[in-house]
């Protein structure tokens, strides 16, 4: 079962909305579906990165990086 997709309107600088017309065009995709697949990748990188830095903080005798945000 996917998750419901929520809207995130933004602007963009007119360099990144030509790179991501550019890129949507070669790969055949609609920019909107393009940008998605990027964000998301992104963000799973980052999250994968923060675990591992949280994991590698904690076996050093550190308190590891996670938290409450303020």
């Amino acid at each position: 079962m996917s998750l419901e997709l929520l809207d995130l309107p933004t602007k963009v600088h007119p360099e990144v909305h030509s790179y991501f017309k550019a890129r949507a065009e070669i790969e055949r995709l609609h920019i909107n579906d393009l940008v998605r697949q990027v964000l998301h990748d992104y963000v799973l990188r980052q999250l994968a990165i923060h675990s591992l830095a949280d994991e590698i903080c904690k076996s050093k005798g550190l308190s590891g990086i996670r938290g409450e945000f303020k």
